[in-house]
């Protein structure tokens, strides 16, 4: 990154020596700017969001009472930094939909699976038991592959069912906003799947 940063600005003095003096080169000269700012411009992409985003390692959509992880991450789930995340995402919440629990887990399921994520665990129906209304799975991020733990919990309200949703990373520090945008994304694309 540091070569790129300099080749950019050496780029960037060689176009003013040709603009000034007219010696042949401006089309070297652009080009190894453009290779210079193709290089940088993922860190920087990168950069802006840590700054633009609060980095929250685990977000759910209800803090006071997330769905806990039994699966994907066996003894102590780590704790939610709840007044965080109201501050940084106050418009995160529980889904309430008009569909039954079981429903909801199957909708959900099946966008699980639509965008490819791991499934942990038994999901739905144990044998000899009711359903399950719980989901574990695990998510990548898009561009360096990094694991992300997923919980879904469906509970009955009323007609319908209201579920929660959890994303935790594995590697701190490392969040630049992704868990709070997967539990967005995938919240808001469950309810028009849940809608007829």
């Amino acid at each position: 990154l540091a070569l790129a940063g300099l080749a950019a600005v050496t780029a960037v003095l060689a176009m003013v020596v040709v603009w000034r003096t007219g010696v042949r080169g401006g089309g070297r000269s652009f080009f190894a700017l453009l290779i210079a700012a193709l290089t940088l411009a993922a860190p920087a992409y990168a950069l802006s969001r840590a700054v633009a985003t609060p980095s929250l390692d685990d977000v759910a959509s209800d803090p006071a009472d997330p769905p806990l992880f039994e699966r994907a991450r066996p003894g102590a789930t780590p704790a939610l930094d709840a007044g965080r995340q109201q501050a940084a995402y106050p418009d995160i919440a529980p889904l309430k939909l008009s569909v039954s629990p079981e429903e909801a887990v199957n909708l959900a399921l099946g966008l699980m699976e639509q965008r490819g994520w791991r499934l942990v665990g038994p999901t739905a129906y144990p044998r000899g038991g009711p359903p399950r209304l719980r989901i574990e799975a695990t998510a990548r991020s898009a561009v360096l592959g990094l694991p992300a733990d997923v919980a879904l919990r469906a509970r009955p309200d009323g007609d319908g069912a209201v579920v929660d949703m959890r994303s935790a990373s594995r590697f701190e520090g490392l969040d630049l906003g992704a868990n709070a945008e997967r539990v967005q994304t995938f919240l808001a694309d469950l309810a028009a799947a849940a809608t007829p």
